[in-house]
């Protein structure tokens, strides 16, 4: 009886001591912007997140601004509705494909890739104590909008980008696994 007792024991204590799975995936804090630069993991705070419509064109733009915890890199997503109703953004894909067709400049690229509308990703990299550093790239990549609760103000989603160069086309910045969670904005007007 005392084998019985002592082998229950020690199953339960093996099966109730079990770790999960790092498959799992974590949910990151609300409020809270994450990605991978060029393989390196950041973790960013968002500095404002901002609704505003546009009565003339029918229309609404988000902006979250946000800084990396490092304070080296600072991103802008943007992106817009031509749905001037209501508090929030469709929860859609947003594709950012800006190749700068207006300059003569831009080398030939892929007619396929014709600027949207959707929206805009803005990169700056740290430039001394209180400057910031925005340079000019083709961007091809999406915002994914997941969840958008537009009586509490707050939106979720993901997004990938890649920043080239836009004379030689060459990658110069990759972002993936971006991720915003439940991210609290401020409606303007």
């Amino acid at each position: 009886m005392k084998r019985l007792l002592c082998s229950s024991l020690a199953l339960l204590l093996l099966f109730t001591s079990c770790k999960k799975d790092k498959d799992e995936k974590e949910a990151i804090p609300d409020n809270t912007v994450e990605a991978t630069l060029n393989g390196t993991k950041l973790s960013f705070t968002v500095e404002s997140a901002t609704l505003l419509r546009d009565a003339q064109y029918d229309a609404k733009r988000l902006d979250i601004n946000c800084v990396s915890t490092d304070k080296k890199h600072r991103v802008i997503l943007t992106i817009g509705n031509y749905v001037l109703e209501g508090n929030g953004m469709e929860v859609k894909t947003y594709n950012i494909a800006l190749s700068l067709v207006d300059d003569p400049a831009t080398p030939d690229i892929d007619e396929s890739m014709n600027e949207t509308d959707d929206g805009l990703f803005t990169y700056s990299t740290k430039l001394g104590e209180n400057n910031w550093l925005t340079d000019v790239y083709t961007t091809l990549g999406k915002i994914v909008v997941t969840a958008n609760n537009a009586t509490d103000k707050t939106i979720s989603g993901t997004f990938e980008m890649e920043l080239k160069d836009w004379e030689t086309q060459k990658s110069e910045f990759k972002f993936t696994a971006g991720k915003f969670s439940n991210v609290k904005y401020m409606v303007l007007n």
